[in-house]
């Protein structure tokens, strides 16, 4: 197959998988599809970000004590506690994504790890939280490790958002952000944010 006609193959499965499956929720950066494939979560299987739309990346969350004063080696809140530890690593990456105007409806994917696979089911629960009433659910990832960064630890969360992108994303650029929660994370970018087309990379002269 040439590559025009695997681009025309694909351009089509692409508007057939559009039209056929419902969309949960439809903004101006990204859309949730249910393909009925990967399960019955409520969460959705894919989801397209727009051309031009501003990407943030946030780094992994979990009960780290954000008050904690030793670098790199903070406290952890609630251990033993499922629940809790979830519910506040939420909370932090809710307070992360306000720092770039975003919220968790323009959350495209959340990837959770947990130390026991009876915990997955748990993740569910805790992100119902947010988003229980809400249309713009995400793709989610559970993966069971056998350890966090941190004893004592029993989940963290990483998630990827798309917002709308402006004129003046003409060209690549990366924010990073310098503020941390806590003092035991010294210099740490929490949040990482990719805006605008990357400008195409030139060839050097050649030698004479």
């Amino acid at each position: 197959m040439t590559f025009a006609n695997l681009f025309r193959t694909s351009t089509a499965a692409a508007c057939l998988l559009a039209a056929t499956f419902p969309a949960h929720a439809d903004t101006e950066a990204r859309q949730s599809f249910s393909t009925g494939v990967a399960g019955t979560s409520g969460y959705a299987d894919l989801v397209e970000v727009s051309p031009g739309s501003r990407t943030l990346f946030l780094w992994g969350v979990g009960s780290e004590e954000e008050t904690s004063t030793t670098p790199w080696r903070p406290d952890v809140r609630h251990r033993g506690d499922f629940a809790a530890q979830c519910s506040y690593a939420v909370d932090k990456l809710g307070r992360m994504l306000a720092t770039r105007d975003a919220t968790f409806d323009d959350v495209t994917i959340i990837r959770a790890y947990v130390t026991d696979g009876r915990y997955s089911a748990g993740i569910y629960d805790c992100l119902d939280e947010v988003y229980a009433d809400s249309e713009a659910k995400p793709a989610v990832t559970v993966a069971n490790i056998s350890q966090l960064a941190h004893v004592g630890m029993l989940m963290e969360m990483e998630v990827t958002a798309a917002l709308p992108g402006d004129e003046a994303d003409t060209t690549f650029s990366v924010y990073r952000n310098t503020e941390t929660l806590g003092t035991w994370n010294p210099g740490a970018n929490e949040v990482l944010e990719a805006a605008g087309p990357i400008a195409p990379s030139t060839s050097p002269a050649p030698r004479p």
